[in-house]
């Protein structure tokens, strides 16, 4: 009996030490449990953090594409419009410098038509006193020619036919150079 005795007391121990056994187990599982939830809770706010931020970057990433995107679309229209002002500028240039030569052309013009009037105008002024001495050395012929000899009437007014022509000539050489100043 002292045997049984002992064996029932060890049986008794074992299931004291058993029953402890499961009772620790089930603090240590409620523990875990407790923790667990704590954990995915912490795990579901910092997730829920994390989505936020992400969320909240992606807006701020979202907004800086897009003001780049103006700041882009604005710089390409900044662009576009120097490209455009220097294709005017480079054309007012040219009709400037066509109409710059056109007008050396006219102001040469201009100056050789003056030369030749000028020069005509001498030529004239030459062919009149010409025409005077010739006058002249015809009255002098006709006063100390024999008086036998026939006066040319037709001379005298061959002459004055080729002064009216010359001062034709000389007036509109002038009318002309006036214009062209």
């Amino acid at each position: 009996k002292a045997e049984v005795d002992h064996w029932i007391k060890v049986l008794q121990d074992c299931s004291k030490a058993t029953w402890q056994n499961a009772m620790l187990g089930d603090a240590l599982i409620q523990k875990l449990k407790v923790e667990g939830t704590k954990a995915e809770k912490q795990k579901e706010e910092a997730l829920h953090e994390a989505r936020r931020q992400a969320e909240e970057f992606a807006a701020t990433r979202k907004e800086k594409l897009v003001l780049m995107e103006k700041q882009l679309a604005a710089q390409q229209q900044h662009e576009e419009d120097l490209r455009h002002q220097k294709e005017q500028r480079a054309k007012l240039e040219k009709e400037v410098n066509k109409a710059t030569s056109g007008i050396d052309r006219e102001r040469q013009e201009i100056e050789n038509e003056k030369q030749r009037t000028e020069a005509m105008n001498q030529k004239l002024k030459e062919a009149f006193a010409a025409i005077e001495k010739l006058e002249i050395a015809l009255e002098r012929r006709q006063r100390t020619d024999l008086e036998g000899m026939e006066k040319n009437p037709n001379l005298q007014a061959q002459i004055d036919y080729i002064r009216d022509i010359l001062e034709e000539t000389m007036d509109s050489n002038q009318r002309r150079s006036s214009s062209a100043a």
